[in-house]
């Protein structure tokens, strides 16, 4: 199954490779929020508590913080409810 260039996959992965997949499908996500919202980085960075340069870092694929990782978190489950 795939959704905006992503797709399940069910292998076995070392503990790096699993958390570099991870932070590809978050920007992967990402991307395809702003792509279909067609909302900017500029706009969304600051919507989740991020500058938009974090934001491309993440969507880039580029390992993030926990701080960042929360922010983002927390930005899912609020718009996911409001």
């Amino acid at each position: 199954m795939s959704l905006c260039g992503m797709s399940a996959d069910d292998g076995d992965h070392d503990t790096m490779d699993e958390r570099a997949r991870s932070v590809t499908h978050l920007g992967t996500m990402l991307r395809c929020y702003m792509a279909m919202e067609q909302v900017s980085m500029r706009k969304l960075g600051p919507d989740i508590g991020i500058s938009a340069a974090t934001l491309h870092r993440v969507c880039s694929g580029y390992a993030l913080d926990a701080d960042t990782l929360l922010k983002i978190i927390n930005w899912m489950q609020r718009s996911r409810n409001g």
